[in-house]
């Protein structure tokens, strides 16, 4: 049973532009960024899951990894989820406010009207295998991406029981946002997804006593 649970509500700051692709179709853009219900820029949780699975995998033991992250065996009853949960990065405006949920757009402040209508747009071309542009044969294409400067603020909770390998190892989860060398979205070869970590706030909660468990079911 997981008695304890720690949190952390993590603020990052695009370094370089960053494109993490919706997966969508768009008519006008071949590679869109993800965006949140007010055509906001957006990291889901899986994308920032992804890479730090990634990552720790660099540092720690693959049971490790798995016990955190969840694994699934080739039978549909072997598996565990993961006890490791993200939520999506939001952007934040320059008055520190966090663009959380639907707003009505005359809501919304002139840093997030400024910056949906704004995004970058640059246009590619694919690369034959003689290594010329290939741009006669339909190689032509344009991808989104969020300026540098721009602020995401995102939450992490991992289900524990407060040994001492929980408290190390979500030290080494928090640490790892922390690596010059990590990397969110796609482009990262033509230098986007570099990520500077502005602030994190981390705490853990132990439930069997009841006042944490107040606490924690207070937070926002």
């Amino acid at each position: 049973m997981f008695t304890h649970r720690y949190v952390a509500r993590v603020i990052i700051e695009a370094a370089t532009p960053l494109a993490v692709g919706s997966g969508d179709d768009d008519p006008l853009l071949d590679a869109p960024i993800a965006l949140d219900p007010n055509a906001l820029p957006m990291i889901p949780g899986t994308a920032i899951s992804g890479v730090l699975r990634h990552a720790m995998a660099m540092t720690m033991d693959v049971a490790t990894v798995d016990e955190i992250f969840g694994w699934q065996g080739h039978k549909s009853s072997d598996g565990q989820g993961s006890r490791l949960i993200i939520s999506s990065a939001n952007v934040i405006d320059d008055d520190g406010t966090v663009a959380e949920g639907l707003k009505p757009p005359e809501s919304l402040s002139r840093y997030f009207k400024d910056l949906s209508s704004n995004l970058i747009v640059r246009d590619h071309c694919r690369i034959n295998p003689r290594g010329a542009a290939d741009a006669a044969g339909h190689g032509k294409y344009d991808s989104q991406a969020v300026p540098a400067g721009v602020r995401f603020a995102f939450e992490l909770e991992l289900l524990g029981t407060g040994n001492m390998n929980d408290q190390q190892n979500w030290t080494k989860i928090l640490n790892t946002f922390r690596q010059p060398w990590l990397r969110l979205g796609g482009g990262t070869r033509k230098g986007y997804g570099a990520i500077r970590v502005c602030r994190i706030h981390a705490r853990s909660y132990d439930l069997t006593e009841d006042k944490q468990l107040t606490e924690y079911l207070a937070k926002t």
